[in-house]
């Protein structure tokens, strides 16, 4: 239904699982998890110039910090994103630049929060590239769910909103 009903539909989502979780337990780790999730939904929904941007800036960010810059190679991953900008018509193609935006940001943030040291961003390398892979699988499959589940509740005039609805993935 558009970028801004989705990002304040996960912003409300991941405010309530902190509420769920208590609010007494939140700290800089749950402040930076709120975010990057945020950057995804913007990335998914529509291509712009911005979606670019991002990755670039977590790029120089992540490697502006000392322990970053020794585990630069971690901070590759995030060309993901900006070399999926150019093929987003590809649904998988898509939600693996989005799970990388997330990513990134959450790794720029997270570098300045927490430092982590070099050979633990150097070790993550061969779990993050799996993690991001079967998200990314998870995402394009939700999405194709969800449209299909969207457009029936349409059928039955419980949804409204059909006609955002992305065509090419309704099951016939």
């Amino acid at each position: 239904m558009g970028t801004p009903v989705g990002i304040v539909s996960v912003l409300l989502m991941q405010l309530i699982n902190l509420l769920v979780h208590g609010i007494n337990n939140v700290g800089a780790a749950s402040i930076i998890r709120l975010f990057p999730t945020l950057f995804a939904v913007a990335y998914f929904s529509k291509k712009r110039t911005v979606n670019l941007l991002i990755p670039m800036t977590a790029i120089l960010v992540f490697n502006l910090h000392p322990i970053g810059r020794s585990a630069w190679q971690y901070s590759m991953f995030w060309l993901i994103p900006i070399a999926a900008h150019f093929f987003r018509k590809n649904l998988f193609v898509r939600s693996l630049g989005a799970t990388f935006i997330a990513h990134a940001v959450g790794g720029a943030l997270w570098v300045w929060a927490f430092g982590l040291t070099k050979e633990m961003w150097l070790a993550l390398i061969p779990q993050t590239a799996m993690e991001r892979t079967l998200m990314a699988a998870g995402i394009a499959v939700s999405y194709v769910i969800l449209t299909n589940l969207l457009k029936a509740l349409a059928k039955r005039k419980i949804f409204l909103y059909s006609s955002y609805l992305e065509k090419r993935y309704l099951l016939h």
